[in-house]
């Protein structure tokens, strides 16, 4: 909590985007607790999409989300 909303989790998300399009990645896939409600609402806010549900994903039996953006397709000139 005394990190939030400093611009550090989304200067780390840009700068991984910019790696995975410039590899030619398609998705860039994260996984988060269900309880992780910050880390949800600041991954919509960046343009993911929650894909999938895990039930039981943890040994303490809290389910996980799968979070997933697609690298946008570069158009051609």
């Amino acid at each position: 909590p005394k990190f939030r909303r400093l611009g550090v989790g989304r200067m780390l998300v840009d700068d991984l985007r910019a790696k995975m399009a410039a590899q030619g990645k398609k998705y860039l896939t994260m996984e988060l607790r269900e309880t992780n409600v910050h880390g949800q609402l600041f991954l919509n806010h960046l343009g993911f999409r929650c894909i999938k549900q895990v039930r039981a994903c943890y040994e303490t039996g809290e389910d996980c989300y799968i979070f997933q953006w697609r690298v946008p397709r570069a158009v051609p000139a």
